[in-house]
């Protein structure tokens, strides 16, 4: 097999290797000059201001939707040409009725040689009107507006004038992969191309359309692979949703699209993929999700930029994305693809977009990024290896939760305030009943009385007595993060308490909803309530020394369950901010975990030690063991905790069985595991075996 390369929603209005069509000021033909074909047309555009070079094909042409008109140029008086901006170089199309012309290049962008010329016929035009029947193009062409009179002599050459969008390639190289080099030499072979769609200057490969790579009309296989290779999608007019390097498959033929390769479990020798300009509108994309049948995508070693969004294949079995560097792009979408030893820097939005609890990414440095991980679904997410720098709580965060709950109960009228913490009033409560879930935040109706300060925090404690004499009793079954009061301002607003306990809430059980704080006489909160009694099966309660039932009166507030992400984070994963972003809010539970890491060495030689059991536990009570595992052949023990700290432990090391040599003396220290987790050497004497 060998590589095709056809363009994609093509339509050719000339070939520009006859006359036939063309009219222009000096009009002849080149069989030197040209880029397709065996000529191109060329004349003389002289004239201070516009001159046109005009196309009358035998039939209409229809450019109706998102299609691309292209052409070959080449003008020897590039400095007389206005700059682009008052339309040095115009293409133009007429119905009959309607001429629109599309600002192209001028002086400014022009610099002289051959160059394909790209309009977008989707945007509005520059000048002129746009035909109304676009499906209906009689006549087009090209124009340039000149600031001075040129020489009288041929100046200008065009050549194969043509509707296309991009290029479309499959095949291989003799059985092997084929790149880049591959398609630009087609491309650019006048009896196999002409189309002008990619360039190569300096080694690097300028796109200004869309590659879409394999067969997804026929049977036939692709085998793609890029390596060490620069693509540069250019600054052009083209749509804004133009550029993309797309995988498609026919589920008969299989298809490869590879960057880079792989060596062991990482990626090298990959590619760097970008955009001319960051602020240029047409960004570009990597799609291997769109059809199903794609399921050889990898990438390895890569580098990509300003890359618009990335969608992987669902299938993890052939598909990889190791060690890759995403820069200022849009959402990373792995799907359950395998994912590990990737960079994602300043990203646009979203880094990595986590479709499914099975996922498979893993490994992965976020930097910056406005939301690093985006959780699509709810669910128990493993996040293992992940570290994360740069976020703040306001304008970056680590994980982002979209999902909605589910209002579980509510009192939604007040015009009452109801006082907590004024040294009076420690605590107000409203009883509810709902219909079961997993609690997940709580909203009330809160205002500031002058200016407190500290903390609030919302609890939910079972219910005893009857309406309308409900109070909370016993010990709190959940409690919800703390909110700063500082920030709740003298109007009434509604305040949100995530709860991250996982509590069910069974159905048909009554519960208090309880909001407390500790101020003082001068500084405290409202909490808005309805003295009417409008809820008839519930009723608010206070407490000073004791709970006391407020009969008839019910506070305002929400209680919501479900929308619920759940991280559970090991080998040094360290998320420390969520934003819940869903209408109304889930809650994200993300534990904080830190890393235990022994190693163990002999005290004599300093060499390390394989094969020590090491174990780590709490020194008080209850004593829960932490670690529980043998050094392995770098003589490092690790583990990840999660909990409280700092927390003091004890450190127990031993190899000392009869089949050891050397045996070693155990040894036993008391530690404590701080923020930054617990990293420790211990060296251990050898204990001869006696004869």
């Amino acid at each position: 097999m060998t590589v095709t390369v056809t363009p994609t929603n093509h339509t050719e209005i000339d070939d520009c290797d006859a006359e036939t069509y063309w009219t222009i000021n000096g009009i002849d033909s080149d069989t030197d000059v040209y880029k397709e074909g065996s000529q191109s047309v060329c004349g003389i555009m002289r004239a201070s201001g516009d001159n046109d070079a005009t196309c009358e094909p035998a039939a209409s042409i229809d450019m109706s939707g998102t299609k691309h008109m292209r052409i070959w140029f080449l003008s020897t008086v590039a400095a007389l040409l206005n700059v682009k901006a008052s339309g040095g170089i115009q293409f133009w199309a007429s119905d009959g009725s309607n001429t629109g012309y599309w600002y192209v290049g001028g002086s400014d962008t022009y610099e002289g040689g051959w160059i394909n010329l790209v309009a977008d016929l989707s945007a509005d035009v520059d000048a002129g009107t746009k035909p109304t029947n676009m499906n209906a193009i009689t006549s087009c062409g090209i124009r340039t507006n000149m600031t001075a009179s040129g020489k009288n002599a041929i100046n200008t050459w065009i050549d194969y004038f043509h509707l296309a969008d991009g290029l479309a390639v499959y095949g291989d190289d003799g059985g092997g992969y084929f790149d880049m080099e591959d398609i630009y030499q087609i491309d650019t072979t006048p009896s196999t191309g002409g189309w002008g769609i990619v360039r190569k200057i300096g080694g690097v490969y300028f796109l200004n359309g869309e590659l879409v790579i394999g067969d997804s009309a026929g049977t036939n296989s692709c085998k793609f692979q890029a390596k060490n290779q620069t693509i540069v999608f250019e600054d052009r007019d083209v749509n804004a949703s133009l550029y993309g390097i797309e995988a498609v498959d026919n589920g008969t033929g299989t298809t490869e699209c590879i960057m880079g390769e792989k060596s062991g479990s990482v990626g090298i020798n990959g590619c760097l993929v970008q955009s001319e300009s960051s602020s240029q509108s047409a960004l570009w994309y990597i799609d291997g999700k769109t059809d199903t049948d794609v399921d050889n995508f990898k990438l390895y070693g890569c580098t990509f930029i300003d890359c618009n969004s990335i969608k992987f294949p669902s299938s993890a079995t052939y598909v990889e994305i190791l060690s890759c560097n995403f820069i200022g792009c849009g959402a990373v979408q792995v799907d359950t693809a395998i994912t590990k030893y990737c960079q994602v820097i300043s990203a646009v939005d979203v880094g990595i977009q986590i479709d499914s609890t099975s996922h498979n990414m893993s490994d992965c440095s976020f930097i910056d990024c406005p939301h690093a991980l985006y959780f699509s679904t709810t669910g128990t997410f493993p996040v293992s290896g992940c570290t994360f720098s740069g976020g703040d709580g306001s304008t970056k965060y680590d994980a982002e939760n979209p999902n909605n709950s589910t209002n579980y109960d509510s009192h939604a009228t007040g015009g009452s305030d109801q006082v907590v913490g004024n040294d009076t009033i420690y605590a107000a409560g409203q009883s509810f009943t709902g219909t079961g879930g997993t609690l997940s935040r709580a909203r009330l109706r809160l205002k500031a009385v002058a200016s407190p300060t500290g903390n609030a925090v919302c609890k939910i404690y079972a219910s005893t007595g009857t309406n309308p004499n409900r109070t909370p009793t016993g010990t709190a079954l959940a409690t919800s993060n703390t909110v700063d009061v500082s920030g709740i301002g003298a109007v009434y607003e509604d305040v949100d308490f995530e709860f991250e306990d996982e509590y069910a809430l069974v159905n048909g059980t009554t519960y208090f909803l309880v909001l407390e704080y500790d101020g003082n006489s001068s500084n405290y909160l409202h909490w808005e309530y309805d003295n009417a009694n409008g809820d008839t099966s519930n009723n608010a309660a206070t407490y000073t020394t004791s709970w006391a039932a407020q009969s008839g009166n019910d506070m305002r507030y929400n209680v919501y369950t479900g929308g619920i992400v759940k991280l559970t984070l090991s080998n040094g994963s360290n998320p420390s901010y969520d934003d819940n972003s869903g209408t109304p809010p889930g809650a994200t539970i993300m534990p904080t975990s830190v890393p235990i890491t022994i190693t163990v060495i002999d005290k004599d030689t300093r060499s390390v030690i394989s094969g020590v059991q090491t174990s780590v536990f709490l020194l008080n009570s209850p004593y829960t063991q932490l670690m529980n595992e043998d050094t392995n052949v770098s003589g490092i023990a690790y583990e990840d905790y999660t909990g409280s700290y700092p927390v003091d432990v004890v450190v127990k090391t031993r190899k000392s069985d009869d089949l050891d040599d050397p045996r070693y003396k155990p040894d036993s220290s008391v530690q404590q595991i701080t923020a930054s987790g617990l990293t420790l050497t211990v060296s251990m004497k050898q204990n001869p075996i006696l004869a």
